[in-house]
């Protein structure tokens, strides 16, 4: 819930810092297919059909990557995002001779004019302050609500939908800031209550997919509670096994994104955007035992914008995870690498000097390889705290050395 007192930090916060132009240019050729959500959660047919067609006539091994974009995005401003961003994968695409299908979520992000919607903000706490809590409504909780009734009912039922329809095709999605709260929504309803809670789970017995999929749930600069994952409760067991990699974004040292920083303010919780997650020891093994999780570390704009959360470099990594899927074993990207690296037999040795790998997500699976061999009852025993994770690559070095000082590798970056 939100914190009334605050929210009036929170739109100052987010008036200041999305006024810094992006200054992104589309690749030319960019496209999307897009799917315009209406309040009660649906899409219409025709754009469903039209993004079924583009699917089948790409291929039984094209993937398809379904975008949605965060608060206060204007139907304008979406589809300048999503052309902007569908240009830098199928532009990475194209590289690979991978065929590439690209759709974009619309949905009423948008609170109406600024000029509007901040100043009312601070007219509800002052209301709030004397007792009139509902006087004004909160125009960020109700995108929240939104966003949540969307997922559940609409996104959900695509996801089923295009699973029946293209069997064996793999979906991805791409969610940014409080898109976050839908891509989670549609994977699990029964995350947060709701009045529309039960409403997607009605149609279960009655379709050949019974529950949503993804190959990828990407999180980009998430506006979610960092402490989501914090507690092993079924829903939250759920929502991690039906996607099968969960690449989340969180900040290198010294970076934050700063209108995830001032949500603090308003939620009064930390983003996991920002403060990375917080996942609780029994799912933190699970995932990490299935090479479940990739920590995308670095590269987070101060500005939040989407168009900088999905860049050229970052598009390209996405594409390269897609790409290798079918055939880890020969992929250089570091999902591969952490695939390969948890074929590996129970040997430390063996495992070690992956603890030098370039990529800092590729050096933890490493190190928690190494606990799990030489002492398995300390695995993860605290989760997963980010940035505290980082510490657990130095503890197998120093392990390996204390265990055998001949096989430690050498130090490397941590």
């Amino acid at each position: 819930m939100i914190r009334r007192s605050h929210r009036c930090w929170f739109a100052l916060a987010w008036l200041l810092a999305t006024a810094i132009p992006p200054g992104a240019v589309p690749p030319p050729e960019a496209t999307y297919h897009p799917l315009h959500a209406t309040s009660g959660g649906s899409f219409p047919a025709v754009e469903v059909e039209n993004l079924l067609v583009a699917a089948r006539h790409a291929g039984s091994g094209s993937p398809i990557l379904i975008m949605i974009h965060g608060f206060d995005t204007g139907r304008r401003e979406g589809e300048r995002l999503y052309r902007t961003v569908a240009g830098w994968l199928q532009a990475a695409a194209r590289q690979r001779g991978l065929p590439l299908v690209v759709a974009g979520i619309h949905w009423d992000s948008a609170p109406g004019s600024r000029l509007k919607w901040v100043p009312r903000a601070f007219a509800q706490r002052l209301l709030a302050t004397v007792g009139f809590k509902h006087a004004i409504p909160d125009p960020y909780e109700d995108k929240i609500r939104l966003a949540r009734r969307i997922g559940r009912l609409g996104v959900r039922a695509l996801l089923l939908h295009l699973a029946e329809q293209l069997p064996g095709q793999r979906i991805s999605v791409l969610a940014h800031s409080l898109g976050c709260e839908m891509l989670v929504h549609a994977l699990e309803p029964q995350l947060t209550g709701g009045r529309d809670v039960a409403a997607p789970l009605a149609d279960a017995p009655n379709r050949s997919v019974c529950e949503p999929r993804v190959y990828l749930a990407v999180l980009a600069g998430a506006d979610l509670d960092a402490d989501l994952l914090a507690r092993d409760r079924p829903a939250q067991r759920r929502l991690l096994e039906r996607a099968d990699v969960w690449w989340i974004t969180v900040p290198g040292k010294g970076q934050q994104d700063a209108v995830l920083a001032l949500r603090r303010l308003a939620r009064g919780e930390e983003a996991l955007g920002n403060s990375g997650p917080r996942i609780h020891r029994v799912l933190a093994q699970r995932l990490v035992a299935r090479g479940g999780l990739y920590l995308d570390i670095g590269r987070i704009p101060v500005s939040h914008h989407m168009e900088q959360y999905f860049s050229a470099l970052r598009s390209r990594a996405l594409i390269q995870a897609m790409a290798e899927a079918a055939d880890p074993a020969s992929g250089t990207g570091p999902l591969a690498r952490i695939r390969r690296l948890l074929s590996l037999p129970a040997n430390a040795a063996e495992i070690a000097p992956a603890l030098n790998d370039a990529d800092l997500s590729v050096r933890l699976y490493a190190a928690w390889r190494v606990q799990s061999v030489l002492r398995p009852g300390d695995l993860l025993r605290g989760g997963i705290r980010w940035p505290r994770s980082v510490r657990d690559v130095g503890r197998a070095r120093r392990l390996l050395e204390s265990i055998s000082p001949a096989r430690a590798p050498q130090a490397g970056p941590s």
